[in-house]
């Protein structure tokens, strides 16, 4: 595994691959990696010919400062993981790297409708505006033909295929399926954070996602109202330290507000959620 810690020493890893034509895969993180990376790693691994992961911890995508300086950072453990899960560059740049002086985060400009109005976008402003910025450098240094994101963060992934139409038509999105303990809790890393007790309710979020999926198996004229009070009869029977933030059925598509009209394909649950102060997200295609 090469170790490129600036966009030339990256350049002159893979420019032996991309002169003989091979397929670059890459997978961007933030660190603190779990399986949930390594199934991301794995899926390049399977269908690129050279795996590149970038760690690196984007400070402009953290609406809150607190956040930020809380996000575990694991560098030694991240790159035992990447070596041993067949990783074939790890690119680890600092900021300056990243966003050198100068750059202008406005350039990057993409209308992004109802993707940048709900969820994550309406309780975390600024949040996506950075996720935009950083994915576009990211993308403008590996130039990737295939990019690996996983279905947790879902509104992410619309919002980052959304950016390779615009600027990068010659890199393909491939999502990946969210990967979960055996009690449902969907791997994260700010599960690092959690207390036990708290980790234990967490997996409770899965299950309410279930039992919601029960209540639309068996109700065709169901409402946003009845679905959230499902969920949140759940938890608070469960899970009573966990706090929702926000709940929704979504059409998959585009995060639209679902109804019984909607395909049922479609629907996918969506929620934020806070065990003590540490924030989750999850979501689940019902169907």
């Amino acid at each position: 595994m090469i170790l490129a810690h600036t966009s030339e020493q990256l350049k002159e890893a893979l420019s032996a691959g991309r002169n003989k034509g091979l397929k670059i895969g890459f997978v961007p993180t933030m660190g603190a990696l779990h399986q949930g990376h390594v199934s991301l790693i794995d899926k390049a691994r399977k269908t690129t010919d050279v795996v590149v992961v970038s760690v690196f911890v984007n400070p402009t995508q953290f609406n809150n400062p607190e956040d930020l300086q809380n996000y575990p950072r694991t560098v030694d453990a991240d790159v035992m993981i990447c070596k041993t899960s067949g990783c074939d560059v790890l690119f680890m740049p600092d900021e300056s790297e990243i966003y050198p002086d100068g750059f202008q985060h406005s350039i990057v400009e993409l209308s992004l409708g109802n993707l940048g109005k709900v969820m994550e976008a309406a309780y975390r402003p600024g949040h996506f505006e950075g996720v935009v910025s950083v994915v576009y450098r990211l993308f403008s240094i590996v130039q990737p033909d295939v990019a690996f994101f996983g279905e947790k963060d879902y509104q992410q992934l619309l919002i980052v295929t959304e950016l390779a139409k615009k600027y990068f038509p010659k890199t393909t999105i491939q999502p990946v399926d969210t990967v979960r303990l055996p009690d449902g809790l969907a791997l994260s890393s700010r599960n690092l954070r959690l207390d036990e007790q708290s980790r234990n309710q967490a997996s409770q979020i899965y299950k309410g996602f279930l039992k919601v999926r029960e209540f639309l198996c068996d109700n065709h004229s169901w409402s946003q109202e009845s679905c959230f009070k499902i969920f949140e009869n759940y938890l608070h029977a469960r899970a009573p330290l966990l706090k929702i933030e926000y709940f929704l059925i979504a059409d998959q598509r585009d995060l639209s507000i679902a109804s019984p009209t909607t395909p049922k394909e479609e629907l996918r649950a969506f929620a934020a959620v806070y065990a003590n102060n540490i924030r989750l997200i999850d979501n689940l295609k019902l169907f």
